[in-house]
Formats: C-alpha cells, sequence, structure tokens
C-alpha cells in the first residue's frame, strides 16, 4: 500500500511539475526560456503614459519554439491606450538568441496604487508539439498628481515667435521698399526716356538740310533704340510688320503702333530707294516720332502721379 501511495505520488508530481507556470523553463544544457517584464517607472503622474513590456527570449534552436499567445495584462487603476510588438535575433558569444518584445502604453486612472498582475505566456514546443506556459511576476507603481503640460503651450509660443518673425519681416521690406521708391522718384523725373530722346532727335535731326536722306536715317535710328529700349523690341533684326506684331504682343496702345508703322515704312523705303526723301515725308515723319515721345511722357507722369496719390491716401 505504502509503494503505491509512493508511486501515485511520484506520477502526480512529474504531471505538476513538467507543465512550467514560472517565469523560467529549462530548454537546453545551453539555455533557458525566459518572460520578463518591466515599466519604464515606478511612481507615474496621472496625465502621462506608463510602458510596460512583456519580453521573451530563448537561446539555441530558434526555430523550434513558437509563441502562441501572449494574454492581456490584468491591471488594477490602469488602462491600456495602446500597444505594440517586435521581434529580434542577436549573436552572443557565438549563441543565437531570439527576443520577442510586446510592448502596452498604460493610462493611469486615479490617483494611488496601481497593480499588473502577472502575465500568461504560452509557447509551443515545436518538436513535440507541446505548449507551455510561463506567468510573469507582479507588479505595482504608484499614480501620483498629474504634472503640467509643457507641450500645451509649446505651439502658441512657437506661433506666436514665428508671427513676430514674419511681422518684422514685412515692416523691414515695406520700409525698404518706401525708401528705394523715394530714391528713384528723382531721377526718373530729372531723366525721362522720353526726353532723352526728344533732345537727340532734336539735335541730330535737321528738317532744313538738304540732305533728307541722312536727316531721315539719323530720324529712324533715334526712334528705333526709343522702341528697343522703351518696349524691349529687337527692332534692328526684324522687319516692320513684325515689329509692329511684336508691339502688339506687348500691349502698346494701337495708335502707337500705326504710327510707329508707318515711320519705319518710310524709313524702309527712303533707304533702298537710293535717291532724296521729299521734305514733307521728312516733316511727317519727324513729327509723328515726336507725338509719340510726348505722348508716352505725358502718359508717364500721369500714371506716377496717380501711384502717388493713391499711396499717399492709404497713408
Amino acid at each position: 500500500m505504502r509503494v503505491l501511495i509512493l508511486v501515485c505520488l511520484l506520477f502526480f508530481s512529474r504531471e505538476i511539475f513538467g507543465q512550467d507556470s514560472t517565469s523560467v523553463k529549462p530548454l537546453s544544457d545551453s539555455g533557458t526560456i525566459k518572460a520578463l517584464v518591466r515599466v519604464d517607472r515606478r511612481e507615474v503622474p496621472q496625465n502621462r503614459v506608463l510602458y510596460f513590456t512583456i519580453e521573451v527570449n530563448w537561446q539555441g534552436d530558434l526555430d523550434r519554439y513558437q509563441i502562441e499567445e501572449v494574454e492581456t495584462p490584468l491591471l488594477s487603476n490602469l488602462e491600456i491606450v495602446g500597444n505594440a510588438s517586435s521581434n529580434r535575433v542577436t549573436d552572443i558569444d557565438g549563441v543565437a538568441h531570439a527576443v520577442k518584445t510586446f510592448e502596452f502604453e498604460l493610462l493611469p486612472v486615479s490617483l494611488g496604487m496601481a497593480y499588473i498582475d502577472g502575465t500568461v505566456v504560452s509557447y509551443r514546443d515545436l518538436d513535440n508539439d507541446k505548449v507551455h506556459r510561463l506567468l510573469t511576476n507582479r507588479l505595482q507603481v504608484e499614480v501620483i498628481e498629474p504634472v503640467s503640460d509643457s507641450s500645451s503651450m509649446r505651439w502658441p509660443l512657437i506661433i506666436f515667435g514665428f508671427s513676430g518673425v514674419m511681422l518684422f519681416a514685412l515692416g523691414y521690406l515695406f520700409i525698404r521698399k518706401k525708401r528705394s521708391d523715394k530714391a528713384d522718384k528723382i531721377p526718373v523725373e530729372l531723366t525721362l526716356l522720353e526726353d532723352k530722346y526728344l533732345n537727340e532727335i532734336k539735335s541730330d535731326v535737321d528738317l532744313n538740310s538738304p540732305d533728307t536722306v541722312s536727316a531721315f536715317s539719323a530720324l529712324a535710328k533715334h526712334f528705333k533704340h526709343y522702341l528697343s529700349e522703351k518696349y524691349h523690341v529687337p527692332v534692328p533684326e526684324v522687319n516692320c510688320k513684325e515689329i509692329a506684331a511684336e508691339m502688339n504682343r506687348h500691349g502698346i496702345p494701337n495708335k502707337v503702333i500705326e504710327y510707329a508703322e508707318e515711320v519705319l515704312r518710310t524709313a524702309d523705303v527712303a533707304r533702298f530707294s537710293g535717291g532724296q526723301v521729299e521734305k514733307s515725308v521728312l516733316e511727317r515723319a519727324y513729327t509723328l516720332v515726336e507725338e509719340i515721345l510726348k505722348r508716352n511722357k505725358t502718359d508717364f507722369i500721369e500714371y506716377s502721379n496717380s501711384i502717388e496719390g493713391n499711396e499717399g491716401n492709404s497713408n
């Protein structure tokens, strides 16, 4: 009878201890399988997240074991707000190690003590297709008073600082532009482009000269230079019609285009005719050029005055 009882005790003890419920299970002569738990702090403010990590690792034959399940931890005064997992393999002194990590983000509920009960990790031994379990330790942390959230003030401060920099930059550019405009007004009023060419044709084109061809040539030369400088039209490289089309593309008034086209067409005829140009033709061309210059000068002055008037009203 005693022998039978002893045999029964040996049998039941083998069955009980054969299923591992601790955090360490023998795996082979060269290593063990472990389930370790940790928290990132022992005291956590009520408005901060606590990180709870379960790490399962073993060494040796890395393909022999498979994690079946990591039960959701039982919590007191904490709630899960996020989780993640990862795998990695390392080599320590020539021995391969497998590490599987399960991380939970926990948010405190109220002030006082908080607890994370032991968590069960189930894994399968693929050699014999048996499932074993590891039970982790129970952890406790203390939930303390909330801390001030400095990050809530960060964005307003960043926005305020950026706005200040932008206002300073805009103010600087505005003052610089005002000074530049004032500096540009004096030379523009004294050296209008139209005044320059009016003086040149008056000086170089003699309407009473018997050599009307030379006079017409001088008039045409100054007028082409004016068109090129005023409207950025490549006058020397294109013919009369192309010049008119280019001026029209730049939005130049039709009347100016008509006058310019007539002067340039007459200049081409006079240049290729080889003979004298009638004085009336020269005077007509001179009058048209003068009309264009004077009209553009007037338009420019009126436009400048209107801008100055608008700036004065805005100030």
